[in-house]
Order: structure tokens, then C-alpha cells, then sequence
């Protein structure tokens, strides 16, 4: 059963990828139209409130409504799904401001979890990319943090995954993180030594960031990447597993309170 399911999610991913193509041409059509309107608009609405004892401006950012769910926030450029899934819910949003495409928060891969065959596979469809995993046992699950970068497709970028199972299943399945396992995570990319992208702090499962179209060497790339953990003694769990891979504190690996960043 777990093999026919393995399959299935790699099916699915191949027609994700057809789904992001289609998105693309969509929103080419769609960015375009918004911006057109924006010259007609302010940027930004100003409000003048007025009560009995002062009257005070505020500003206000504008968010466009238009089909299929799909809204558009001029103040930070992003076009998203409101419904949290992604535009048409491929399980992807888009940046504009960076050229960005990066995972929504409740996309349908959130049901499918983590397998090797994820990994095996993904030369298969044109995934090329670094990785790595720390395991830990915390509150009687065990976690997994994955980490990728490289080139997808036609796009290059990077990604962040936490995954968790009960601590007594032995299988290399997991799960993706419940909402209340969710993780602050943030990330800086590099490529070539200048900034790429980054993906400001986000309370998520699987923060990612993808740029389209564009072709980069994995060794090109570099990340910044922060996590924030719920106790000292979870960040000590993952200090132990990154160090135990070579990463050296104070060298590419470091903390302030709760929280670690590492470069990769």
C-alpha cells in the first residue's frame, strides 16, 4: 500500500509540475492586467478617520480581488491564493516584486508527507539538487528537517521541510507538520555570491522558494537559513544532528536564544 501511494504522489508531482506551466501563462496574462490598473490608482489609500476628539491618516494597502480566488497585494507584490492553496491550487504563490514562486501553506502535497522515493525520483522529472536531514526524537515524535537546494526544472531555488511520525514507527515515511509543529522559519539564497531571493520569516511546514525561468550550478548556490525552535532543548537536538554532519557553531552554524541559522 505504501509503494502504490509512493507512486501515486510521484504521478501527482509530475502533473504538478504541468499545472505550474499553466499557472505561468496565466498569470503572465493576469500581472500585466493589474498593472495596467495600478497606474490608474495611488499606490496606496489614504483614509481620513474622524472621531469627536482628533482626526488622524492612515494608510492602507491595496488588495485586488479577481478570479478563481486569486488576489493581488500591491504593497508587498505577492499574488496568492486566498484560500491558502495556491494560485488555481497547484500549491504554489507568486512573488512578483522577487519573480518568485514559493509553497502556500495548505497546498494538497501537505497530504502526501515525506519518502525517499521523493528524492530517488527527482532526476527523473528534472529535479537537481542538494540535500540534507537532521533526525531528532522531541516530545515523542520523531522529527525530521530536510533542506534543499538546486536547480528544478526550469527554475532554480530552495527549499525548508519539517516532517514528524510518533516516535516508535519505524518506517521511513513521515508526515508533513501539523499547524502546532509548524516552525518560524526564514531564508537568504545566493547565487554567484549576490542575493538571489529570500523568503521572509513565515510560521510553516515547507518554505520554498523558486525562481522561473533560470538555470544555476547547485555549487552557485548558497543559503542562509533560520529556524526557530519551541524549547533550548529542541534547538540543542538539531545543534547536535547539524554538528554531527560537519557544520561547525560559530563557524557556519549559530544561535541566539532559540534560534539557529547555518549556512549551507
Amino acid at each position: 500500500m505504501q509503494n502504490k501511494n509512493s507512486v501515486s504522489v510521484f504521478v501527482t508531482r509530475i502533473v504538478a509540475a504541468l499545472l505550474v506551466t499553466v499557472t505561468i501563462l496565466t498569470t503572465a496574462l493576469i500581472i500585466p492586467a493589474m498593472a495596467a490598473s495600478k497606474k490608474k490608482t495611488k499606490d496606496k489609500t489614504t483614509t481620513e478617520v474622524v472621531t469627536e476628539t482628533e482626526t488622524e491618516t492612515t494608510t492602507q494597502k491595496s488588495v485586488k480581488n479577481h478570479a478563481f480566488n486569486i488576489q493581488y497585494d500591491d504593497g508587498d507584490q505577492r499574488l496568492y491564493n486566498k484560500n491558502g492553496r495556491g494560485l488555481l491550487s497547484i500549491g504554489f504563490d507568486y512573488d512578483k516584486d522577487q519573480n518568485v514562486w514559493y509553497s502556500a501553506k495548505y497546498p494538497w502535497q501537505r497530504e502526501f508527507g515525506y519518502r525517499p522515493l521523493y528524492d530517488a525520483a527527482a532526476p527523473m522529472v528534472g529535479l537537481f539538487y542538494n540535500t540534507f536531514m537532521v533526525k531528532f526524537d522531541y516530545e515523542w515524535e520523531s522529527w525530521c528537517l530536510q533542506f534543499w537546494k538546486g536547480q528544478y526544472g526550469y527554475t532554480s531555488g530552495a527549499e525548508m521541510g519539517i516532517y514528524v511520525k510518533p516516535f516508535f514507527d519505524m518506517s521511513s515515511a513521515y508526515r508533513c507538520a501539523s499547524d502546532n509543529d509548524c516552525l518560524p522559519m526564514s531564508m537568504k539564497v545566493y547565487r554567484g555570491g549576490k542575493p538571489f531571493f529570500e523568503r521572509s520569516e513565515a510560521h510553516h511546514w515547507w518554505l520554498t522558494g523558486f525562481k522561473f525561468p533560470c538555470f544555476t550550478l547547485i555549487k552557485d548556490l548558497k543559503c542562509l537559513m533560520t529556524i526557530t525552535f519551541k524549547t533550548p532543548e529542541m534547538r540543542d537536538l538539531f545543534l547536535n544532528g547539524i554538528e554531527a554532519q560537519g557544520w561547525v557553531l560559530d563557524k557556519n552554524v549559530f544561535y541566539d536564544g532559540n534560534t539557529v541559522s547555518f549556512i549551507w
